[in-house]
C-alpha cells in the first residue's frame, strides 16, 4: 500500500508538470517586443544573471561581429540598439538571441550597458525538464552537438566566453549567406530566432547530394572543398593560437570573409532550388521540426542576388574563384 501511495503521488506530480508544460506552450503566443519589460545594466552585472540557451556559436560570425566593438564608444552605441531577448526562469535570464553579439562583447572586454528584454517569465516550480522542453518546442534553444544529436543539459555553456561554445561553421555560413544578400530574414522575433542555425542545418544536411537538390555535382564538390578549407583555417589561425581583438578583426576581414564570399557563390543556387520547391511534403526539411519546431525554412531567398552570383560552371569563374582563394591563402600565411 505504501508503494502504491508513492507511485500515485509521483504520477500526480508528473501530471501536474505535464499540464504546466502544455499550458505554457499553449499560452505563449507571438511576442510584441515593444511591450516587454527591460533591464539595463553594465555587462559585468548582466552576465551574472544571463545564461546561454545554445551550445554552439559560429566563431567566424563572432569574429565578424567584433568590428562593432573596436572601441568602447562603438561598443556602447552598438549595444544601445541591440536589446537582448531572454526568458526569465528561477531568477536567471536565458538568452534566446544575440549569443554571438554577447560573445563578441565578452571578447572585446568593454563593460558597456546591455539591455535584457524579458519576452516571457516561466513559473519557478516548473521542472527543468519541462522548461527545456518548452524552450526547444518553441525554437528558443539549441542544445545539439555537431551531428545535431541532443546533448545533456549539464553541458550547456555557463557563460558567454567564445571558447565555451562549440564552433559551428555551418552557423557562420548561414550568417554570411544573409550578409552577402542570398538569404532574407523577417523582422519579427519569431522569424529572427535561430534563423541562421536553421539554414546552417540545411547546408549541413546537404554536405552530400543525398537529397538531390544540388543543381550540379561541381557545385557540391566545390562546397565540400571550401568548407574543409574554412574549417582548417579556423583550427590553424584562431583556435590553436591566442590573438588580440584587433588581430582577430583583421584576420576575419582579410582571410575568412573572402572565403565565405566565395562559398556563398556555391550555396546560392542550392538555396534557390529549395526556395522554388512547391509547399508540401517535398519542401519539408528532414529533421527541422524536431530541431526547431517547424517544417519549412524561415525567411526567403533573394532571387535577384542569386541570379547576380557568378556562374561556377564557367571557365572564367573558375579562374576568379582560384584567384580569390589564392589571395586569401597568401594573406593567411602573411599573418602567421
Amino acid at each position: 500500500m505504501h508503494t502504491d501511495k508513492i507511485v500515485s503521488k509521483l504520477n500526480a506530480v508528473l501530471n501536474k508538470d505535464d499540464q504546466k508544460k502544455s499550458s505554457n506552450k499553449d499560452s505563449i503566443g507571438n511576442i510584441d517586443e515593444e511591450l516587454c519589460p527591460t533591464k539595463t545594466k553594465p555587462w559585468s552585472e548582466i552576465k551574472k544573471i544571463a545564461k546561454p540557451s545554445q551550445t554552439a556559436c559560429g566563431w567566424d560570425w563572432t569574429f565578424y561581429k567584433l568590428s562593432n566593438f573596436s572601441s568602447e564608444e562603438n561598443a556602447r552605441e552598438y549595444m544601445a540598439i541591440k536589446p537582448v531577448p531572454a526568458v526569465k526562469y528561477r531568477g536567471y535570464y536565458y538568452v534566446v538571441d544575440h549569443h554571438h553579439t554577447l560573445a563578441a562583447l565578452e571578447l572585446a572586454g568593454w563593460d558597456v550597458d546591455v539591455t535584457l528584454e524579458e519576452i516571457y517569465e516561466f513559473e519557478d516550480d516548473l521542472s527543468e525538464e519541462a522548461f527545456w522542453g518548452i524552450m526547444e518546442g518553441k525554437g528558443w534553444s539549441f542544445c545539439r552537438d555537431e551531428s545535431y544529436k541532443r546533448i545533456d543539459l549539464k553541458d550547456l555553456p555557463e557563460n558567454f566566453e567564445l571558447s565555451s561554445f562549440r564552433n559551428d561553421v555551418f552557423r557562420s555560413l548561414g550568417g554570411f549567406a544573409r550578409k552577402f544578400g542570398v538569404l532574407k530574414r523577417g523582422k519579427s522575433l519569431e522569424e529572427r530566432l535561430f534563423f541562421e542555425f536553421q539554414w546552417g542545418y540545411f547546408f549541413w544536411l546537404h554536405r552530400s547530394d543525398k537529397y538531390g537538390l544540388w543543381p550540379s555535382a561541381e557545385l557540391s564538390r566545390g562546397f565540400d572543398r571550401l568548407m574543409t578549407m574554412i574549417e582548417n583555417t579556423d583550427q590553424d589561425e584562431y583556435i590553436d593560437k591566442r590573438r588580440d581583438v584587433t588581430d582577430m578583426i583583421e584576420l576575419s576581414e582579410r582571410v575568412l570573409q573572402p572565403l565565405y564570399s566565395v562559398l556563398v557563390q556555391y550555396i546560392g543556387p542550392l538555396a534557390a532550388t529549395y526556395d522554388q520547391l512547391p509547399t508540401g511534403e517535398t519542401k519539408k526539411v528532414p529533421g527541422l521540426k524536431t530541431l526547431f519546431g517547424r517544417d519549412y525554412l524561415p525567411g526567403a531567398v533573394n532571387e535577384t542576388a542569386v541570379q547576380g552570383l557568378i556562374h561556377i560552371n564557367s571557365l572564367k569563374n573558375k579562374k576568379v574563384v582560384k584567384k580569390v582563394l589564392k589571395e586569401a591563402t597568401e594573406k593567411s600565411m602573411d599573418d602567421v
